[in-house]
């Protein structure tokens, strides 16, 4: 008795995006060989690594080559809230998630959004054009991450109930979990540049670290960049291992407004990625003007 071969069924590729209004996140395809490709698009370049720092995103292009991860520009999405076609055609699953375009019936109670479906509120309270109305989170765009979406909710509740408002932080931090995790917070480079102002740069490689020996990390890195006038710190740039816990040192020195002597007198534990601060801070004094 012959019985025909079953048909091949095997799963080429995953296709993954996202319907975010802001278009965030990166589109990209995970194949049966354990290779992944990230799609190359404006979208990828101007709202995914458009904000990061180039001695960062010069690290991780070295350490994705490592995993043989591509940049690639075959993936065409025909809406990003439809459908999604696969680079192959062929045996693909695609997923989208779609933050709702048109599902909440806004025009209905009197607001409108721009061309990418984003809600204009006030930058202090998150009020929009109908005062009874308040937004918050991935619907008002910039900068759609959790933690950010959360305060702006909670400031907004205050707002609507008379509560006294606290002023919203200053610096808050970035993050890509990816291996290797991405993280900034404050200035980059080329921003410093923009505005004119003196500053000097450290930088620190995880390996320069005992915990980066012992975890085996010899690729991450820690930049900081700090005011030459007042010394402030101005901007930290993290890639590698636990980059997203990291950044937050960096967070509370700029928000408190806090010099590269914190980092040089302060005594971190050992042995931790952390020491990778101090590193960095004497990296930037010894080249700093005396």
């Amino acid at each position: 008795m012959n019985v025909a071969a079953p048909a091949d069924t095997t799963l080429r590729n995953l296709v993954l995006s996202n319907g975010d209004n802001d278009r965030r996140y990166t589109p990209g395809v995970i194949s049966n060989e354990g290779n992944l490709s990230i799609f190359d698009s404006t979208i990828t370049r101007n709202l995914v690594l458009g904000g990061f720092d180039p001695v960062v995103l010069a690290n991780l292009g070295g350490q994705l080559s490592v995993f043989d991860t591509v940049f690639s520009s075959n993936f065409i999405p025909d809406s990003y809230s439809t459908n999604l076609i696969a680079p192959d055609g062929g045996n693909s699953v695609a997923g989208i998630f779609n933050t709702g375009d048109g599902l909440l019936s806004i025009d209905r109670v009197g607001l409108e959004t721009d061309s990418r479906g984003r809600i204009a509120v006030d930058a202090e309270t998150y009020q929009t054009s109908v005062p009874h109305i308040y937004a918050a989170g991935d619907v008002i765009g910039f900068p759609s991450l959790a933690s950010t979406s959360m305060e702006q909710g909670r400031i907004a509740a205050c707002h609507a109930f008379g509560a006294p408002v606290p002023p919203p932080p200053e610096f808050f931090p970035y993050g890509i979990y990816a291996v290797p995790e991405i993280s900034t917070c404050g200035m980059t480079e080329a921003e410093v540049k923009e505005r004119n102002i003196p500053y000097e740069v450290g930088i620190a490689k995880f390996e320069e670290t005992s915990c980066g020996h012992i975890m085996g990390d010899d690729r991450g890195l820690m930049k900081l960049i700090f005011s030459l006038k007042t010394h402030r710190l101005l901007g930290v740039h993290i890639v590698g291992e636990g980059a997203t816990e990291l950044v937050h040192i960096g967070q509370a020195v700029m928000n408190l407004k806090g010099t590269l002597d914190f980092f040089v007198e302060n005594t971190f534990n050992y042995p931790t990625l952390a020491e990778a601060h101090k590193i960095a801070a004497l990296d930037a004094f010894n080249r700093m003007p005396t």
